[in-house]
């Protein structure tokens, strides 16, 4: 049935008589099927109806969205029309906002439609062009808020079997979204109670899952300066979510109680890099950490190198101690020493350069140390670099060679990616080859064996990776970490 015939079925034998301007009368006062005749009269530029008047999208915007949004619009064919208003106001604001910048839309608002008639059982019965450009709407909309959370992604997994997309991109998008959430073992689609609601002067739109009327659950509220997605108890930002300022740009990621940042981080005009501020307990930490010092030289003329990003517990710098571009492969380090010239101090007594057993542990981390030393004045990172960068930990460095894929080259080069290719960060370091072969230490102790500490062993002819003990006078390299929160907005982002 086409759209014209449920509209003329529904005014009855009378719409012949209506002039336009009554029409109108009656579409401001409430009339659904008045609100829904001209929206679709601006839209097509013409109605058997009403007679033929030019094409207004902006007019046609803004009477189906009376219509879509009208409370008193009940019953079977009532309903139909409605879904089809919401199908087609996500068409006009994706046109508007990709052709016509003057009206400032935002692409929230296409998708928001598109997402309302989906929900609300918009059908191919609509037409088979109509129908696939809503689901393209919808997808598009989904491949940017899925990097927000990734949760979201589930709730279009019903589409991938839908028979009526024969369009290459949308079924690739479908096919990427679908496989992004079964990765994270998300709900399915039905499992969700997602709904969509806004009011009527537009301040608010919101998806997700409500109770007693208010966002309880998982949720996108677009606010008209601020866009928050994540979790809401009693319509209140409440659990894991995001916010972000959209004249500015600015970011607050974390746990939030009562619309408040808890936990998390604040990025001040979109720099997602190093955050302007962390919060704690609520409160915004004072004095802040040192900064990473990105880009800067340390204390010994090196570059600090940039932070990568694998989606693991801690970021990994993309470069060794001491490296830069004449010295790719770093310096060597005794575990403890922060000197890379520090001078190998046996304990050997028939060696020329003997000394005390306990002297040389006092040298490489401290006599009588029981402990990690990462984070303290005998971490190398640490002194050279910033407070805010460290030595890996025996759990870190675990997790590194666990989570990811590490070729080894017959030089020493590591090449590290995530095996999942849920983060495309990537590492790339040429380990230099010490006295003991190569290997990059950890800042912790055998807690069984004191004067030894644990490396990661890269054996070159084998192609293996080991963990193991080694006496804290050997020399190998350091790959440091940072535990500085970061926002990467690429991260859950579906080609």
């Amino acid at each position: 049935m086409s759209i014209l015939s449920i509209t003329l079925s529904l005014i009855g034998t009378n719409a012949q008589e209506l002039t336009i301007e009554e029409c109108k009368l009656a579409a401001e006062k409430g009339i659904f099927l008045a609100q829904a005749d001209l929206g679709f009269l601006y839209f097509t530029g013409h109605s058997q109806v009403l007679g033929t008047i030019p094409q207004d999208y902006v007019k046609s915007m803004h009477y189906l969205q009376l219509a879509a949004l009208n409370s008193a619009a009940r019953g079977k064919e009532t309903s139909k029309l409605k879904v089809l208003c919401m199908a087609y106001l996500a068409q006009l604001y994706e046109w508007g906002h990709e052709h016509d910048k003057r009206l400032k839309t935002d692409h929230d608002e296409a998708f928001f439609w598109a997402y309302a008639a989906l929900s609300n059982e918009l059908s191919s019965d609509c037409g088979e062009e109509l129908y696939k450009n809503i689901i393209e709407i919808a997808v598009k909309g989904m491949c940017e808020y899925a990097q927000i959370d990734r949760r979201f992604v589930s709730e279009f997994m019903y589409l991938k079997e839908t028979a009526i997309v024969k369009d290459f991109a949308i079924q690739y998008f479908l096919d990427k979204i679908y496989s992004h959430a079964v990765r994270w073992n998300e709900h399915s689609a039905n499992s969700l109670n997602f709904k969509s609601r806004r009011n009527k002067d537009g301040s608010y739109k919101y998806i997700g899952e409500l109770h007693d009327g208010k966002p309880n659950g998982i949720g996108i509220l677009f606010l008209k300066n601020a866009i928050y997605c994540g979790d809401f108890i009693n319509g209140k930002f409440h659990g894991n979510g995001y916010l972000e300022y959209k004249e500015s740009g600015s970011i607050k990621v974390g746990e939030w109680r009562n619309d408040k940042l808890h936990d998390g981080v604040y990025y001040e005009g979109g720099k997602r890099v190093e955050p302007s501020a962390i919060y704690k307990d609520g409160k915004d930490l004072w004095p802040r950490p040192t900064s990473l010092n990105i880009g800067k030289t340390d204390k010994r003329g090196n570059v600090i190198p940039n932070p990568e990003n694998m989606n693991l517990s801690v970021r990994w710098a993309s470069g060794l101690v001491g490296s830069n571009k004449s010295n790719p492969t770093g310096d060597l380090y005794r575990w403890g020493s922060t000197n890379p010239n520090h001078k190998f101090q046996s304990s050997s007594q028939s060696a020329p350069n003997y000394l005390p057993r306990s002297a040389c542990l006092a040298i490489y981390g401290g006599a009588g140390r029981h402990s990690d030393i990462s984070g303290t004045g005998y971490d190398a990172p640490f002194c050279l670099w910033s407070n805010s960068w460290r030595m890996p930990t025996l759990k870190e460095m675990k997790e590194l060679i666990s989570e990811c894929k590490i070729d080894i080259e017959k030089d020493g080069t590591l090449k590290i990616m995530r095996t999942d290719d849920i983060s495309d960060g990537f590492l790339c370091v040429k380990v230099p080859c010490g006295t003991n072969g190569y290997g990059i230490w950890t800042g912790s102790i055998d807690p069984w064996d004191s004067e030894k500490a644990y490396v990661l062993i890269i054996d070159v002819r084998s192609g293996k990776l080991n963990i193991e003990t080694k006496d804290r006078e050997c020399d190998f390299a350091i790959l440091p970490v940072t535990e500085v929160p970061f926002y990467n907005s690429e991260l859950y982002q579906l080609p």
